[in-house]
């Protein structure tokens, strides 16, 4: 069996369907598992309670490490190893050395490449140059926009992720089939709420300045428009180096154009790309009562983590 391990977005998705379409591997030979950075040892737990073994393979994809996850990562990666478990690793975020080494001497088939999008970096492992569906993978996940069906299958991916249809869509992609009338309908509708709710974001942000980083930080709900949407409007409109977005419910989402946002997610247990991070936060039980009453309380709790964390790592220009 293959064991594929994904982000759920665009690029988890579109690198699990290419991988097993380029390899031709059968649906009914396929288990499927959206994770993220902060989740994967929970994932690789959980598959240890099967019966997996000798011949099955485990590909994960479009999944950073960092230094929260590390040690237990090794620590699940070698028990499923002497299991006779083959690992593929296959990602686009920043390692540190000493990871890459360590899953090294694992014997993984670990493949870090940080100018391309991990699809695309599939299809180009396994030999192939690169379809249209990495290729607009990439042009929507590098923030490119370089590609017609990029704004398509962004908002189609974040529908499906909302909608728990997320394994619907990489069938979809497995068989080529990459857009048609069900799915811009679905799109059509999302971009009505996204277009409605843009504003409505605003009310919930503030905008400081920190070591020469003139920052917002903002408040969404579930739904539309999407948290990178949201930044890099918030972006344009407050002409800010960064921005941070908390959606209820989820963790804390750096964007910047200019400035090393990895090293502030990194300083919160997270990771992911100069441009574009993320780290889980912990909202403590008084805030989240009082911001019942109030949600300014919770953006105040939110800005005063995020200027702490800029005070001490500092605004590092890219």
């Amino acid at each position: 069996m293959y064991y594929l391990i994904v982000h759920d977005d665009l690029d988890g998705i579109a690198s699990a369907a290419l991988y097993c379409r380029l390899k031709k591997i059968p649906l009914n030979e396929v288990v499927l598992e959206f994770s993220s950075p902060a989740t994967l040892p929970n994932t690789l737990s959980s598959l240890l309670k099967r019966r997996i073994g000798n011949e099955d393979v485990i590909v994960i994809a479009d999944l950073g490490c960092n230094a929260t996850t590390f040690n237990e990562l090794v620590k699940l990666i070698s028990i499923l190893k002497n299991k006779g478990v083959k690992i593929e690793w296959y990602d686009h975020h920043i390692w540190d050395d000493m990871w890459v080494k360590s899953f090294l001497d694992l014997d993984v088939n670990l493949v870090v490449d940080t100018s391309t999008c991990t699809a695309e970096l599939i299809v180009k492992s396994l030999g192939y140059e690169p379809d249209e569906l990495s290729k607009a993978t990439c042009a929507a996940d590098l923030w490119k926009w370089d590609h017609n069906l990029a704004p398509y299958l962004y908002r189609l991916a974040y529908i499906c992720e909302k909608r728990g249809l997320l394994h619907e869509l990489f069938k979809r992609f497995y068989e080529g089939n990459i857009l048609d009338d069900e799915c811009l309908k679905l799109i059509e509708d999302y971009v009505s709420k996204e277009i409605e709710n843009y504003n409505k974001v605003l009310e919930y942000t503030k905008v400081s300045n920190v070591n020469g980083c003139r920052i917002a930080v903002t408040i969404k709900d579930e739904g539309p428009p999407s948290r990178s949407h949201v930044a890099h409007y918030i972006m344009a409109r407050k002409n800010v180096d960064v921005v941070v977005v908390y959606e209820i419910g989820h963790g804390l989402s750096f964007r910047s154009m200019n400035v090393d946002v990895r090293s502030f997610a990194r300083a919160l247990g997270g990771g992911g790309h100069l441009r574009a991070a993320g780290a889980k936060l912990h909202i403590p039980l008084h805030v989240k009562i009082l911001s019942l009453f109030s949600r300014k309380i919770l953006l105040a709790y939110i800005e005063k983590i995020v200027r702490e964390t800029i005070s001490r790592i500092g605004c590092n220009r890219i």
